[in-house]
């Protein structure tokens, strides 16, 4: 489902930033942080995902 798993312990596991995510282009396109972003492409994984 395109969501987190570890997201309440995220900076435990070294999680990216926001902008560091952003920047590194791994949020699936509907998320909430880049849906607005123009010419902003998902990683290619995520249309495999249901």
């Amino acid at each position: 489902k395109k969501l987190c798993k570890v997201y309440d312990k995220r900076f435990e596991y070294g999680c990216l930033t926001v902008l560091e995510g952003i920047l590194a282009g791994v949020f699936p396109k509907d998320c909430p942080y880049v849906k607005n972003l123009k010419n902003y492409e998902e990683p290619r994984f995520y249309r495999f995902l249901k």
